[in-house]
């Protein structure tokens, strides 16, 4: 028996080392010099077999030598944000294994705008690199040196590239972008058009606060996003530009789009079948714009968050919705909604939030919330109501939370409260 416990002993002796072993080399493969005051990193700066993650953010770095990684080979994580780096000095060396480059607002910025510019050539190249963020450098181009002919070249393997809050106007040097390319983020630049050219393995496109007027599927024009091509799009935001127009084909090739958002824009209609090839949308964002109707949406069977808050729809009726047979969300909240038809919602089984806050309504219809209807949370707050009773409520028998805040409703009568469920939640001022 005794020599079993020292044989057990020794092996959680054993099994503790390994463990104490292993977090030591965890921490040998990460080095932390943020807020440092670096300002110059010299060749070889640190020679380390072992490391793999550097974070050099938050310094005052102004110049990095060719060489200055050369002597971490398995460096897998490099970031270099918050520095003062010049742009002419984007030239460190091959790097073999960095998977993610960290630059965001790392640059220094020139008031000569011109000088923001980034010069790749074959002294930069990256062979592994997966994620690249420039984001917040005034960077206003990528300039193609004579011996690169493509983006590829340079970053045959890169996935997700983080360009936003920059000065961009042009996107030339996308026209050949490496197929391995998903994840695409231009919130926030210059952009006025955007082709379709090469696009096609693209399943994240963010371009926000841009410059387009027009969503279409023939060659971009000044002012148009043409979507054309992007047959493996999932999720695309356009939200803060000045959208007006969409034509009827813009979502033809965008049969996979899960997420569209086209926030705060200009749009006041669309076409009557805009939506019928996105069969697969799941979340529909047309937040602040201008429209007086619902949109035809009867295509997006698959469609579960829906929001259409502050437009200037004012009235529902039983073919608003055509039934969405799997939407649990929606939000119509500040629109001036007067009118609300008893059948405006039918067959919206699944529905378990409804926004309707920050309207115009007095009165709701008797019946308006279908019996099997899964509504559990409602919002009237911000309206006209002067009666609880005149919100309809009988037929609700799965709320669990109703707010009626900021209504003209003075007294509550006990009987109407009846029509609540048990354990339901009433807000109200």
């Amino acid at each position: 028996m005794a020599t079993r416990w020292v044989v057990l002993f020794l092996c959680c002796v054993i099994v503790r080392s390994e463990v104490q072993s292993q977090n030591r080399l965890a921490d040998w493969t990460i080095l932390d010099l943020s807020q440092s005051g670096l300002k110059h990193l010299k060749n070889y700066f640190v020679n380390s077999s072992f490391l793999e993650h550097v974070n050099l953010m938050g310094n005052d770095l102004v110049e990095i030598e060719s060489k200055a990684f050369k002597g971490l080979p398995h460096l897998v994580h490099l970031n270099l944000s918050h520095n003062k780096i010049p742009f002419g000095k984007f030239d460190f060396a091959y790097q073999s294994a960095l998977e993610i480059l960290v630059l965001d607002h790392g640059f220094a910025y020139s008031n000569w705008e011109n000088d923001n510019k980034i010069q790749l050539s074959r002294s930069i190249i990256f062979p592994k690199l997966k994620n690249l963020y420039l984001r917040g450098n005034h960077i206003i181009n990528f300039i193609l040196l004579s011996d690169v002919v493509a983006l590829s070249e340079v970053m045959p393997n890169i996935a997700h590239l983080y360009l936003s809050e920059n000065s961009l106007s042009s996107l030339n040097f996308l026209d050949k972008i490496p197929q391995t390319l998903t994840h695409l983020y231009l919130d926030n630049n210059r952009i006025s058009h955007f082709g379709s050219s090469n696009k096609n393995n693209i399943k994240v496109l963010s371009i926000d606060k841009n410059g387009f007027t027009l969503l279409s599927d023939t060659k971009a024009i000044n002012g148009g996003l043409c979507l054309k091509n992007f047959v493996k799009l999932e999720e695309l935001s356009v939200s803060n530009s000045e959208i007006s127009r969409i034509s009827l084909h813009a979502f033809d090739d965008s049969q996979n789009l899960r997420y569209l958002n086209l926030s705060y824009n200009q749009i006041s209609d669309f076409l009557n079948n805009t939506f019928i090839s996105l069969k697969n949308l799941t979340t529909l964002d047309l937040d602040h714009n201008l429209l007086r109707v619902v949109p035809n949406i009867c295509a997006l069977k698959k469609l579960q968050v829906l929001s259409l808050s502050s437009n200037k729809i004012s009235f529902l009726s039983s073919s608003s919705f055509c039934g969405l047979p799997n939407l649990k969300k929606l939000i119509l909240s500040n629109n001036g909604l007067r009118t609300i038809g008893s059948d405006s919602f039918n067959s919206m089984f699944a529905l378990e939030k409804l926004d309707l806050s920050k309207n115009m309504l007095t009165a709701l219809p008797q019946n308006w919330i279908p019996a099997k209807m899964n509504l559990q949370y409602l919002y009237v707050n911000d309206n006209k109501f002067v009666e609880f009773s005149n919100l309809s409520l009988d037929s609700a028998k799965n709320l669990k939370y109703v707010n009626i805040e900021h209504n003209q409703i003075k007294l509550i009568y006990i009987k109407s409260l009846k029509s609540l469920p048990e354990n339901a939640t009433l807000e109200m001022a």
